[in-house]
């Protein structure tokens, strides 16, 4: 009887992944997609989680999309569970969700021999202060903590790398998106890459910095994903089918070019969410948001990120990263 398969999408955040997750992967037809379309929709479970999922796959019927998404939302909501785990530094019920989580997928390739499951979702990457910026708490991400359930020895993991620069860019205004609809506290450019480098000190892995370093990064995730595929977002945006290269196989499924998905948080495009970016301590008054970014390649200099980038001696995870 032929084992099923499970593929795990990871992001990075960035990397179209957003328009992956809402425009691909729910049409699927030779995959069963099991996440994260029902993210925002996941309830809190009555009970326990395994009981759950085993009682959502005994009374399975014939509308297999609709038992997809039921699955999808316990294994979103665990997941959450997960993340507010980390983020209150509780290791030891971090370790407990994250166990959960891996029995809970195990069960359902178990109940369907032969098939091809794929879940996709950024935060198993993303860690609590890598989203936040914040110093107080994190441990890395929580696909480290997944490693240590045994899933990942058997799963097919697909993550997308980006330009340095543009992906650090890209996370600030994540970053800043964040904090504005959080209530938060806005900050420079400068003082959210200077932030990302005392996080790389401390834990490399819970950083933005080290998500940039393509070789490190690599090598640390090929530590615990014997089977990682890797893409590089400026290939795999000219790919004329980015599903068969993004999971390393030929899928079956209709060719799909990211050209043609619509854009997803391409720009910062809220007029009061721009005044907040741009009322932070250090930016000078008057400067569009446009003038403002292109004084982030003089940050990254600033702080010798470019050519740490592009040294071979990024291939390990020690890299020296030092104020000019």
């Amino acid at each position: 009887m032929t084992q099923s398969r499970l593929f795990l999408h990871i992001g990075l955040p960035r990397s179209a992944t957003t328009a992956l997750q809402r425009s691909v992967f729910p049409a699927l037809s030779n995959l069963d997609y099991i996440g994260k379309a029902w993210h925002n929709n996941a309830a809190p479970l009555n009970g326990d989680a395994i009981a759950r999922v085993r009682q959502i796959l005994a009374n399975a019927g014939e509308n297999r999309k609709s038992t997809l998404e039921s699955l999808g939302g316990v294994l979103m909501t665990i997941l959450g569970q997960w993340k507010n785990a980390n983020q209150r530094q509780d290791r030891a019920a971090a370790r407990q969700f994250a166990q959960v989580w891996a029995s809970a997928i195990n069960i359902i390739l178990a109940s369907s021999p032969g098939r091809n499951f794929l879940f996709s979702d950024e935060s198993l990457i993303e860690s609590v202060v890598g989203l936040s910026s914040r110093l107080d708490h994190g441990y890395g991400i929580p696909l480290e903590q997944l490693s240590k359930t045994g899933l990942l020895k058997h799963a097919v993991v697909s993550v997308v790398l980006r330009d340095p620069a543009d992906f650090l860019r890209a996370s600030y205004y994540k970053n800043m998106e964040f904090e504005f609809k959080y209530k938060g506290k806005p900050i420079a450019f400068d003082e959210y890459i200077r932030r990302h480098i005392s996080i790389y000190m401390r834990k490399p892995s819970a950083s933005r910095i080290f998500m940039a370093m393509h070789k490190p990064f690599v090598a640390h995730l090929q530590q615990f994903c014997p089977t990682l595929i890797v893409n590089h977002y400026s290939k795999l945006i000219h790919a004329e089918h980015v599903l068969d290269a993004l999971l390393g196989f030929q899928t079956g499924e209709q060719p799909v070019r990211l050209n043609d998905l619509p854009r997803e948080n391409s720009t910062f495009r809220d007029d009061d969410a721009v005044k907040f970016i741009l009322s932070a301590n250090g930016i000078p008054s008057g400067i569009s948001i446009e003038e403002y970014a292109k004084t982030f390649g003089d940050t990254l200099e600033h702080y010798g990120l470019p050519a740490i980038f592009k040294e071979t001696a990024l291939r390990t995870p020690n890299a020296s990263l030092t104020r000019q």
